[in-house]
């Protein structure tokens, strides 16, 4: 299995959000098991394009539900135009308008070069 190194993440831009549909794959982590969002990544890749009403290409890392003790779920997704035709076992979140942060993140294997999730919301 080959091993992506995930080497630059650009500066995050802040963006006004319009309201988003954002369905994808939810985990809970803690401050110890925060390092596993990087495969929670990878998992969903299989996901992309195959989500139905799946808007546009751009990726989505949504943080909600912090606790005090700062655990937190964390859901890769996608947009989409409706949260009702969701496969169960995907989570759905709605968004409302917000001000957010994107980024763009670069990765890269031992045999290739590709683009990796190109935005996150939070």
């Amino acid at each position: 299995m080959e091993q992506a190194l995930f080497t630059h993440l650009a500066p995050p831009r802040i963006e006004n959000g319009k309201q988003l549909l954002i369905a994808g794959l939810s985990e809970r982590y803690t401050s110890q098991t925060r390092a596993g969002i990087p495969a929670q990544w990878k998992r969903f890749l299989s996901h992309l394009g195959n989500i139905p009403g799946q808007v546009g290409g751009t990726t989505y890392g949504v943080l909600r539900n912090t606790d005090d003790a700062g655990n937190t779920e964390y859901i890769t997704g996608v947009e989409v135009a409706d949260l009702n035709k969701v496969p169960p076992g995907l989570a759905r979140v709605r968004l409302p308008e917000r001000s957010m942060q994107c980024f763009r993140l670069t990765s890269i294997s031992p045999t290739s070069t590709r683009s990796g999730p190109p935005s996150g919301a939070s």
